[in-house]
């Protein structure tokens, strides 16, 4: 908004600025104020008014002058500052590096290079400079020059200049497009009305609205901004319902597996006392066998290392390295026979060593041996004395 100032003269002739001329390839090339001291009004969330003192020694320090060379000028004042990233999207021109003062305000050179700044300028839409800025704020209010601050800019540290319809510094912080070397005096300066202000038609939701260019402009930034959301959260909504398939997928597949691996669990349950009654006989077989094969079994041993202690016991040349499971079972079960067999044969040897001769003779030998007995009684009747005489 226009900043209303008390040190405004009427006769004052402004030596610094000069009008806007043509270049040969049609960029137009002026010098004109940029921002200047005062009490300068924004507005706060809730609608009301901010009063911001921008003080001499702030506005005019060397510091903060030299942030304001070769800056970026802008169609308006854009939503983010202007980076080396998106200076080429919002650029429609630069500020020189001759930046000059007077006791009020701070000059330069503009040069207006892009054709929609150019049209802005030279329709009047957006003629206006603004500074786009960032400062330390000191609340401290009081009165500068009669007119009452809430507020003081400190550190002042520029980013952009802007093409705008009214410019917060003041109507003099404009480019001029003729020759003349004195200021409209304040007092004769007038609001501009909607003819003045060259208000464009916007259509919204079937009604026609009147509005500056700058408030379509930042309108159809924001419509762009909340289709480009819209489209964000479509997409995410869809993102989301995928997920969500896959996630009731995945889901399933694992309440698949889990109820496999249950059904499969209750089989071994049953069958399990089964396995290890089998199992547990398979063992005593194997540790009976090898006993009687005189191999000493630990309870370490595997059954496999059993069998294997077998067959080396019964075959001390055996090579069992590498060989596989139903290889040592072979060999393992030739042992054993082997071992029953000689133990079998052994078994009776030595029932043979122990039995009587002759324990049950046959007819022919009990009649050889009374024939035997008759005749060595026979032998020696002779010597016997006879019983009666």
């Amino acid at each position: 908004m226009s900043q209303s100032r008390l040190d405004w003269w009427a006769d004052g002739i402004d030596y610094e600025t000069s009008p806007a001329e043509k270049t040969a390839e049609g960029f137009l090339i002026a010098r004109a104020p940029l921002t200047s001291v005062g009490v300068f009004t924004y507005r706060n969330a809730d609608g009301t008014p901010r009063r911001e003192l921008r003080l001499p020694e702030e506005v005019f320090a060397a510091e903060s002058l030299a942030t304001l060379r070769m800056k970026p000028l802008t169609l308006l004042h854009p939503d983010e500052a202007v980076t080396p990233e998106n200076a080429d999207e919002l650029s429609v021109g630069s500020i020189g590096n001759d930046i000059t003062t007077d006791p009020y305000r701070v000059y330069g050179s503009v040069a207006v290079t892009k054709a929609d700044g150019i049209k802005a300028v030279e329709e009047k839409t957006a003629r206006g400079l603004s500074c786009g800025y960032k400062c330390d704020i000191e609340w401290t209010s009081g009165t500068w020059m009669g007119v009452p601050f809430d507020c003081i800019q400190r550190n002042i540290r520029y980013n952009h200049v802007a093409l705008v319809p009214v410019p917060r510094a003041g109507d003099g912080n404009a480019i001029r497009m003729d020759g003349a070397g004195t200021p409209e005096p304040r007092e004769n300066y007038k609001q501009p009305n909607e003819e003045d202000m060259d208000l464009k038609i916007y259509h919204i939701d079937g009604a026609d609205y009147k509005a500056e260019p700058q408030v379509i402009a930042a309108l159809d930034k924001a419509v762009a901004r909340a289709d480009a959301a819209e489209k964000e959260v479509a997409q995410l909504r869809a993102d989301s319902k995928v997920a969500s398939e896959n996630a009731e997928k995945e889901k399933a597949t694992i309440t698949a597996e889990r109820d496999t691996y249950k059904e499969r669990l209750d089989a071994m349950e049953k069958e399990m006392p089964g396995k290890i009654e089998a199992a547990v006989k398979a063992r005593l077989d194997i540790v009976g066998k090898a006993t009687a094969a005189g191999v000493e079994v630990r309870d370490d041993m595997a059954d496999t290392d059993i069998k294997k202690a077998v067959v080396m016991k019964q075959f001390p040349s055996a090579n069992l390295d590498g060989k596989d499971e139903a290889y040592i079972n072979a060999r393992f079960d030739c042992a054993c026979e082997l071992f029953a067999a000689n133990a079998e044969n052994k078994s009776r040897k030595d029932a043979a060593e122990t039995t009587p001769h002759n324990v049950n003779p046959s007819a022919e030998e009990k009649l050889k041996a009374s024939r035997d007995a008759y005749n060595k009684r026979m032998d020696s009747a002779w010597q016997d004395e006879p019983n009666n005489k």
